[in-house]
């Protein structure tokens, strides 16, 4: 594994406004993979578990 890197950041720094990108790319993202098999997952199992679904 790579070691890992960890930015701390003062108020000032932290960004201000953010940018949804994914309505600007070429082609939707691949569907999430589940992280037990690898493959693709099936969208009820993240409506389950997410407060905001």
């Amino acid at each position: 594994m790579s070691e890992r890197t960890k930015y701390l950041l003062d108020e000032s720094d932290l960004p201000t406004h953010w940018y949804n990108l994914i309505p600007d790319l070429p082609e939707p993202p691949p569907p999430p993979l589940h992280p037990g098999t690898g493959q693709p997952s099936d969208p009820t199992i993240w409506r389950r578990s997410s407060p905001w679904a």
